[in-house]
């Protein structure tokens, strides 16, 4: 007897397929538990479309895979955590963070459960991650794991920063108008701000264009 599965069926076979069973063991069995229907036309008609929508939805599921693996390529995820002796972290980065870092620093969607590391990071540094992303699909990118800095770290480099700040900002400005070759009267707030956007502070209180 023809029927369809519609459930998995040890020693039979999967949801959706048509089997040919016992017409015994499908009577007795498999329809009053309602592992499977009877193959009927409209049975094989509805079988045919559903197939066909789930090999649609895998196909657009492992494209979108592919593109997902292609975004996470040249990847650098920047994070900060807090340090000991010898560039140790106190405890251990997770993939829940790196998930966490990858939607906000590049709006990419990537499941805690898909990130695979290695070893874990429990120093400062750089690190290749892999992301398994389903259908044989993998992607790896990279983690930089930077010391957070305390409030007692920020107030020893203010000081230092803000006259640093001060005096690139106004060699940029200076720069920027002599490069434009900008009129004397063009307001200097545009100025200013593109030039702020440049700047980096190290935790040393180095400041960089």
């Amino acid at each position: 007897m023809k029927v369809i599965l519609t459930q998995d069926v040890r020693g039979q076979g999967k949801k959706g397929q048509l089997i040919d069973a016992a017409e015994g063991y499908a009577r007795n069995f498999l329809l009053p538990r309602k592992l499977a229907v009877l193959a009927t036309a409209d049975a094989i008609n509805t079988m045919n479309l559903k197939e066909k929508a789930r090999r649609a939805e895998e196909a657009a599921n492992r494209q979108a895979a592919v593109e997902m693996g292609g975004k996470l390529k040249n990847v650098t995820v920047k994070l900060t955590a807090k340090g000991g002796k010898e560039g140790k972290l106190f405890g251990a980065i997770t993939s829940k963070e790196i998930s966490e870092g990858l939607a906000s620093q590049f709006q990419l969607d990537v499941p805690k459960q898909k990130i695979v590391l290695d070893e874990p990071i429990k120093a400062f540094g750089t690190y290749e991650v892999k992301a398994k992303l389903g259908y044989e699909v993998s992607a790896r990118f990279s983690v930089s794991v930077s010391e957070r800095m305390s409030g007692a770290m920020l107030s020893s480099v203010m000081p230092l920063c803000f006259v640093r700040f001060s005096t690139k900002i106004s060699s940029c400005v200076k720069n920027s108008r002599m490069r434009s070759h900008a009129p004397s009267g063009t307001p200097l707030s545009y100025s200013i701000s593109s030039c702020a956007r440049r700047l980096t502070i190290s935790r040393t209180g180095r400041v960089t264009l």
